[in-house]
């Protein structure tokens, strides 16, 4: 008889300053065996602690915390230390900026009851499924990636790769003279790369380092990389460090 393999609880850490959500939030939680609640926080400050000494695999987060946005606290992280992220707020509009962070979900409040559980019912079906295939990913054997155009599908090699572009669940791979469409995130695409060529410079830009020509400094605050294609891409302040460290400068 074959045996099953067993799939690792979701360990989750949930950030919402107010204290019934909060609660209500990590109930809900210990009602699915497939989770393991990390701790239940209520400001940024906090959730960085937990997040750095404890390295949950998924983040429950309100995007206003009395001391800092969600969005600011993720770009305090190295991209190491970014769980998968749920978003949670009254304004809509925060929707579209959680999509640029690789949301799993964005979940309006009030937050229902009947709301959370679909929630989290439809987060262990994604992520029983990524655990099965991430090792057989054929991005993550191979040098070079598939990407599906019209009625064709388009073998690019890494070498070809300028820069990647991203919003939301679509990224761009620039090169030198086409683009080329896949949906899938920025963040999952970096993770499945295996070459460490690629680095993020923005929330929005992975660059390929072999192709960079130079660092433009634009004013006292705004720094640019430099294309071999002349492309210009800003580097944002929370990135500039892990650059500067790769590239021993």
């Amino acid at each position: 008889m074959q045996r099953r393999r067993v799939v690792s609880p979701i360990r989750t850490l949930v950030v919402e300053p107010q204290a019934a959500v909060r609660q209500m939030i990590g109930h809900t939680l210990q009602d699915h065996p497939e989770y393991s609640l990390v701790g239940l926080k209520s400001n940024a400050s906090e959730a960085v602690y937990e997040i750095r000494a404890h390295r949950p695999d998924l983040l429950f987060i309100n995007t206003e915390l009395p001391d800092q946005s969600a969005f600011a606290l993720l770009d305090n992280l190295s991209l190491q230390h970014r769980p998968k992220t749920i978003f949670m707020s009254r304004h809509l509009q925060h929707a579209i900026t959680a999509l640029q962070y690789s949301a799993l979900d964005f979940l309006k409040q009030p937050l229902q009851a009947d709301q959370l559980n679909t929630a989290l019912r439809k987060i262990i079906l994604n992520w029983k499924i990524n655990n099965i295939h991430e090792r057989s990913s054929p991005i993550q054997e191979q040098r070079r990636i598939s990407i599906r155009t019209g009625n064709k599908v388009i073998f690019l090699e890494y070498d070809q790769i300028d820069f990647i572009s991203g919003s939301g669940y679509y990224i761009e791979f620039h090169t030198d003279d086409k683009k080329y469409l896949m949906r899938k995130s920025l963040t999952d695409i970096l993770a499945n790369l295996s070459d460490n060529r690629f680095k993020r410079i923005h929330r929005s830009t992975i660059i390929n380092l072999d192709h960079m020509k130079e660092i433009v400094r634009k004013g006292p605050r705004k720094f640019f990389v430099k294309m071999k294609t002349d492309h210009l891409l800003r580097i944002s302040s929370s990135y500039r460090k892990e650059l500067y460290q790769e590239l021993n400068i």
